[in-house]
């Protein structure tokens, strides 16, 4: 009886085409893109295609190049002398407020252990 019930079970399987073939491997990473008619980008993006008579690959294209354009231009990074310059200009001229010591802030007692 168990025997049949296995035999039939698998015989079901195997002519209904559930077992046929190996099994299918998931994709792995981020989803793929599931089409650029949907949302109020695309909707820009459909209407901007259509004023310049591209397709809506070809604008989106152009869309990112001409947003990553600017992201080359970074301002430039001070220099290690520019930092220490505006360090000692603007932040150690500054008035000390509290007389007491590092320890005593942070709250250590004599032997080093916090009170």
């Amino acid at each position: 009886p168990l025997a049949v019930l296995i035999i039939t079970s698998a015989t079901s399987r195997l002519t209904s085409g559930a077992a046929v073939g190996p099994p299918r491997r998931r994709r792995r990473g981020p989803p793929a893109a599931t089409g650029c008619r949907k949302g109020r980008v695309a909707g820009v993006l459909i209407k901007a295609a259509a004023d310049h008579r591209r397709s809506m690959a070809q604008e989106a294209i152009v869309a990112l190049q001409s947003g990553l354009g600017g992201a080359r231009d970074r301002p430039r990074r001070p220099s290690v002398a520019e930092s220490l310059a505006w360090l000692k200009a603007e932040v150690w001229t500054l008035p000390v407020l509290d007389r007491r010591s590092d320890d005593e802030i942070l709250g250590y007692n004599a032997d080093g252990h916090c009170d």
